[in-house]
């Protein structure tokens, strides 16, 4: 079955970001009517992304395997560890901009 993206991404020009082309959405909660609540499982490849934001609150729950990730941070990229079941949360309306480190 294929799920639509329910948690979308937006520039911070006000663009929305084609969601299908960062990820797959494997399960998806959009159709259990809970109230501004959605849970997706998503598949993802090595991907960078330069100011944007979401407008609701988003956490995200690594499933999968380890990986090291870099985001900018007063104007620096700094690398962050994402282990198996790490937790990292994305406010909304925060800019951001991120990218895979392949040397991590």
């Amino acid at each position: 079955m294929k799920y639509p993206h329910s948690i979308p991404l937006w520039r911070t020009n006000g663009e929305l970001l084609r969601g299908d082309a960062l990820s797959r959405v494997v399960l998806s909660s959009a159709g259990a009517r809970w109230n501004d609540v959605v849970v997706e499982q998503r598949h993802s490849s090595p991907f960078e992304l330069a100011d944007v934001r979401h407008k609701q609150h988003v956490i995200g729950i690594n499933i999968g395997p380890s990986n090291t990730w870099e985001f900018k941070k007063a104007g620096r990229f700094r690398r962050f560890f994402k282990a198996r079941g790490g937790i990292c949360f994305f406010p909304s309306h925060q800019p951001f901009s991120c990218r895979p480190n392949v040397a991590g």
